[in-house]
């Protein structure tokens, strides 16, 4: 086998079969194939399209390439959730706590931010003394007791999809959907839970920006599942604007803590954890439906539990609560500044991923990997789509870093750009979660 023979097979539109898939990613990995050779084949596969069970060979190559997890001995449903990525997107902080309260598991390996979207490990260890960076057997431990513990990614899980991701961005092949599948479901696989449940957003903030990619993407997943002995749903969601109201880091956590003590200020946000709740309860198969999941879940936020679980997870990956500001007022390090509304109107539009890309510019994210951030740093999107708004009302408060101050009236450019208002029609507020697809 050849990797040249693999390139001409593919370019005359004949599928690779599962052998040859796995014959490549092995050849891959050890550094048999030259990058120029790989680029090449990564061109042909975003021109003629991967099959699904072409699809199916490469996860399970990717899955091949490294270690798996094991959850065997864990007394609970073990469950696990992957995002697309978005903007304020803090999901996981409350949805860890939430289905372990209920009685399942969710072990769960994270990434940091990159670009206009936040990273889950950011968020997290913006709690003073909170650890991602944990043994396995410690890892176990606090999945037993507590029912929820998050880790930062490990180097031995998908060892190929890192080689073939740095190879689809630096020629540009990011987007084919059978690509970005294999890349998703690998990790998720690896991870070795059985139910998994994927929160598909889609908008001017998202990956996919529209419902019908969402929608293949989330059908692609699914069908990658089964063969694979995953049970996978997916939840569509909105994401044309921000997700709760704080972007940001620290400022995210003192959302989820708000809403876990009984705020009623995001609705938004509260949705999209309960829906993703009640199909992880509906894959387990403790609950027939996800309308009664979802009122099971609800009467958990309410009358505490989701918050005592909250405060027992972050203890027990070292993290102290009492350390955090009160509230916003009280954030260290970072200049308040506001944007406020020049005109009346009603908000009809928002580009999500510029008011994202404002946030990162205020310190709280990266263009690189190993760029440093601003625990403190980010902003607070006051209005909705759908809001009458007046002169003079707040839009946005920023917390800028000290040393991006320089870039301050660039940022507040960028956030009046990234809003839009109609001074006629209602507009009509946005779906958050636009449809839910079970297995």
């Amino acid at each position: 086998m050849h990797i040249l023979n693999l390139i001409q097979q593919r370019k005359s539109g004949e599928p690779i079969s599962d052998e040859q898939m796995q014959w490549l990613v092995s050849a891959v990995v050890a550094g048999e194939v030259p990058d120029y050779q790989l680029a090449t084949m990564l061109t042909v596969m975003c021109y003629e399209k991967l099959t699904v069970p072409e699809t199916v060979s490469m996860t399970g190559a990717f899955v091949a390439s490294g270690d798996s997890l094991s959850w065997d001995g864990i007394a609970r449903p073990v469950v696990d959730k992957h995002s697309t990525g978005g903007v304020g997107d803090k999901v996981t902080l409350g949805l860890a706590p939430l289905v372990a309260s209920a009685g399942l598991a969710m072990p769960k390996m994270s990434g940091r931010g990159l670009g206009h979207t936040g990273g889950t490990i950011d968020k997290l260890e913006s709690i003073p003394g909170f650890r991602t960076a944990l043994g396995m057997d410690e890892f176990r431990c606090i999945l037993s007791t507590v029912g929820c513990a998050i880790a930062g990614q490990t180097a031995h899980l998908v060892p190929a999809d890192k080689i073939f991701y740095a190879m689809r961005d630096a020629t540009d092949n990011v987007r084919e959907l059978g690509l970005v599948a294999a890349s998703v479901m690998s990790k998720k696989i690896a991870a070795g839970a059985p139910h998994i449940v994927l929160d598909v957003k889609c908008g001017s903030g998202a990956f996919f920006l529209d419902e019908q990619e969402a929608r293949a993407f989330a059908r692609l997943a699914m069908d990658i599942g089964a063969p694979l002995g995953r049970k996978v749903a997916c939840v569509i969601t909105d994401m044309d604007q921000p997700l709760g109201r704080a972007v940001g880091n620290r400022i995210e956590v003192l959302e989820i803590l708000r809403l876990l003590e009984g705020s009623a200020d995001y609705p938004d946000l509260r949705e999209v954890i309960v829906a993703l709740g009640s199909v992880e309860l509906v894959l387990a198969e403790r609950f027939g439906d996800t309308e009664t999941a979802a009122e099971y879940l609800n009467g958990l936020i309410d009358n505490g539990d989701v918050k005592s679980k909250f405060r027992e997870w972050v203890r027990a990956q070292g993290g102290q609560l009492s350390r955090l500001p009160a509230d916003e007022s009280e954030l260290q390090g970072v200049h308040h500044v506001s944007l406020l509304a020049e005109t009346s109107g009603v908000v009809s539009g928002m580009d999500c991923a510029e008011i994202g890309n404002a946030a990162r510019r205020c310190g709280a994210g990266r263009l690189e990997q190993d760029d440093i951030i601003v625990q403190d740093a980010g902003l607070v999107c006051n209005v909705s789509i759908g809001d009458h708004v007046e002169a003079g009302v707040e839009l946005f408060r920023l917390y800028i870093g000290n040393e991006q101050m320089e870039e301050q009236e660039e940022i507040l450019a960028e956030l009046r750009e990234a809003i839009q208002f109609n001074k006629g029609e209602d507009v009509p507020a946005r779906r958050t979660v636009i449809d839910i697809l079970l297995p």
